[in-house]
């Protein structure tokens, strides 16, 4: 054959069943026509499985096994010859169907062109309308296919498939119809089915010539490809919806299809329509086996079957793990086979939101209190929850619009932890007291409506763990997902109030992470802690609320970090190198000799000023214990970890009050439930016990308290530091 196109003659010795045709061929007396190049397993002599019957009745089945019938056969004719060099099997890579791992036979064939090349500069240019996810695929990945795009190939040569609406004449003419109206004007025929083998039959009639379909199909590509027009069978049936809703204002694929779906759309709309197919597209990256590093995949089946998954930890949980992930940012993930990932997604990020439902609906529900939305607060830690929730709803609907959805994962998770290790945790005086006041009812309110609109928020991300927690707030009326997506632009922000309590917390946790350090548990009062750094004494108002947080006695506050703390420099060497060249190496001696200042937010190392990212500032402590800078890195906390007898005395009784509430919640007590209480507990803590029990008994809905725990209803026992404790609960008359 002539390629048309260049002159050079193609010769294609394989016909179209895989078996060699006699379009080339020097050996005498040898033909290999008719055999089959690889060798298949239609024929069974023995255990040896061959192509040509007729010749395997002549030929030793070691040597089928050994070469395949038509290598064989020209070993055979070589040795015949005199012209064998050399005869060895040699293994060697194979193409095989990456679906089915057949043997895969590559030949010349003559295809259909859609000329890409015409175009793709236009279709660069549209690609620059998309907003990409992540971004760098729009000219990374995508922008480099698109721009060296070679003509496409169109046609495949399969029965199954779209057929090629070409007809052509002996003599080459080609006629291409444009619709079934026009097909059947050209034959004269009625064309009701435009598949194989139907359309082959239908004929035209044009100038002493009869032009015939050709038999290619199109490649499943095109037809992906021109799914925003055909599957509304555009322009012959809904024109308007069509061009109402085009181009798509968001659509997602794999990073793979860079070369495939995102390709033949983008291509085919610039052609066809000039303008890009969809306006958003996230383009994910790949979940991978970590034991294997293979991709997921339906053909190795190598991973947990989700309907298992999702019967053992609930859809959402799966649903949330793929939506938090890198995966959706263009990153691949690796998940263990068994799907054991999923319990730390619903450990970390379901369960939060179950247990902040859990403690409003079981307070709420014991004190009979009808809760109602509220947008502000007489209490400051009210006003901070409702300015954090309003930054929480702010944020998932700012990552939402811009299809971000692991960033409004992360403000639902980091809400969710605000609340429950914060606001609830400093807020259980009140919602324990036992009378309904004002400021309980305050917090009931600030709680019920927080929940309420973080569910509202989370409901496409979470659908049935937030349709079960809106139903059960709202006395199974109605349905989150029925609902508008939560308006708090009238609400306040209380920037103010949010970045001191912030910055409360933030000292909390590092006077936390002393505690842990030197093994004092969170129990165990302490006389007091001092908080330094710049504007450390206007969180001054917040101190009862440190002191209870922090069981310390007393928190002071300072606005200086003199004798406590200070700065060290550290610079990167290979980004600072980069820009300052020569200059660096007298700036690296000056750092070393602690030649440097922060003048108004400006390093200067050796006179030299730095820029961002080209060093680090540390706040280093100067106390050898008990101290902690902030993880905001300028302010630092300082605990006095000396115990006094009667604080260790304060220490034991917090302990008790820890055991009985553990022993009331294994005696199945309700949480207003009064007690009347006998203990047995080592003599160590007998003085702890007489100079607090108008405190434990407080703290545990005690009515009394004794020894004897035999003589009680339920008796529990508990151990701590090696002690053995027998608690004896009775339930008190009402």
């Amino acid at each position: 054959k002539v390629c048309a196109e260049n002159g050079i003659e193609v010769i294609v010795p394989v016909d179209g069943q895989g078996k060699f045709t006699d379009e080339i061929f020097d050996l005498d007396d040898l033909s290999l026509k008719g055999l089959i190049v690889v060798p298949d397993t239609r024929i069974t002599i023995g255990s040896i499985q061959v192509s040509d019957e007729d010749a395997a009745k002549h030929i030793d089945a070691k040597d089928v096994a050994k070469y395949g019938l038509a290598n064989m056969r020209i070993v055979r004719w070589l040795k015949a010859h005199g012209k064998l060099v050399k005869d060895e099997p040699y293994k060697h890579n194979y193409p095989h169907c990456w679906r089915t791992d057949t043997p895969i036979i590559y030949r010349a064939m003559s295809s259909w062109y859609v000329a890409v090349t015409k175009f793709r500069d236009r279709a660069v240019e549209l690609n620059q309308q998309i907003n990409w996810i992540p971004e760098h695929v729009k000219n990374g990945q995508m922008g480099h296919m698109l721009a060296t795009a070679p003509d496409w190939s169109i046609s495949r040569n399969r029965f199954w498939g779209t057929p090629i609406p070409i007809w052509r004449s002996p003599s080459g003419k080609m006629i291409v119809p444009g619709s079934i109206a026009e097909i059947e004007q050209l034959s004269g025929q009625k064309v009701e089915n435009l598949h194989r083998p139907y359309i082959d039959d239908v004929t035209f009639e044009r100038d002493g010539e009869t032009y015939t379909r050709v038999e290619d199909v199109f490649d499943c590509w095109f037809e992906s490809g021109s799914m925003p027009y055909a599957q509304l069978h555009y322009p012959f049936e809904n024109k308007q919806l069509f061009e109402e809703n085009f181009p798509a204002d968001f659509i997602t694929e794999y990073v793979g299809q860079t070369r495939g779906w995102f390709n033949t759309l983008i291509m085919l709309s610039t052609a066809i329509f000039d303008c890009a197919p969809f306006k958003n597209v996230i383009c994910h990256g790949v979940v991978i086996d970590e034991e294997s590093g293979l991709k997921y995949s339906k053909r190795l089946k190598n991973y947990k079957d989700p309907k298992e998954v999702m019967d053992a930890f609930g859809a959402d949980a799966l649903r949330w793990m793929m939506l938090s992930s890198p995966v959706m940012r263009g990153a691949d993930i690796g998940v263990d086979p068994e799907g054991k990932f999923i319990r730390d997604v619903v450990r970390l990020n379901i369960k939060p939101l179950w247990s902040a439902y859990n403690f409003f609906t079981l307070y709420a529900n014991a004190d009979g209190i009808k809760a109602v939305e509220v947008t502000t607060s007489d209490n400051t830690l009210d006003r901070y929850i409702l300015a954090k929730a309003k930054a929480a709803v702010g944020q998932v609907q700012a990552s939402l619009d811009a299809y971000d959805t692991p960033g409004a994962t992360e403000a639902i998770t980091g809400f969710f932890d605000v609340l429950n290790n914060w606001y609830i945790r400093r807020s259980r005086a009140r919602f324990w007291d036992e009378e309904v006041t004002a400021d309980k009812t305050a917090a009931f309110n600030t709680l019920y409506t927080v929940l309420n609109l973080l569910v509202k928020a989370a409901a496409p991300l979470l659908p049935m763990t937030a349709e079960a927690i809106y139903r059960g707030i709202n006395g199974n009326e109605g349905s989150v997902h029925l609902q508008d997506f939560p308006d708090v632009s009238g609400w306040d922000a209380n920037a103010q109030l949010v970045q001191d309590m912030d910055k409360v917390r933030d000292a909390c946790t590092a006077m936390g992470a002393i505690r842990s350090l030197e093994n004092i548990r969170n129990r165990q009062p302490l006389a007091s802690a001092t908080l330094y750094g710049a504007g450390a004494e206007r969180l001054k108002p917040f101190a009862a609320l440190m002191e209870d947080e922090l069981n310390v006695k007393e928190i002071r506050f300072a606005d200086t970090l003199e004798g406590v703390a200070e700065y060290t420099l550290t610079i990167d060497f290979k980004v600072a190198g980069k820009r300052l060249g020569g200059k660096m190496k007298a700036v690296g001696a000056a750092a070393k000799a602690g030649d440097w200042k922060n003048e108004n937010g400006t390093v200067l190392v050796g006179g030299e000023p730095m820029e961002e990212g080209e060093y680090n500032l540390q706040l280093k402590p100067l106390l050898a214990k008990g101290a902690q800078r902030l993880s905001s890195n300028d302010a630092m906390v300082v605990l006095d970890l000396n115990i006094t007898p009667e604080l260790e005395a304060e220490g034991r009784a917090r302990d008790l009050v820890r055991m009985i509430q553990q022993a009331r919640k294994d005696a199945g007590l309700h949480v207003a439930d009064r007690i009347t209480l006998a203990l047995d507990i080592p003599a160590v803590f007998q003085s702890a016990l007489e100079t607090h029990k108008a405190f434990i008994a407080d703290q545990v809905l005690a009515v009394s308290i004794g020894a004897g725990a035999g003589q009680s209803d339920k008796q529990l026992t508990q151990e701590l530091d090696g002690e053995q404790f027998t608690i004896g609960i009775t339930k008190a008359a009402a």
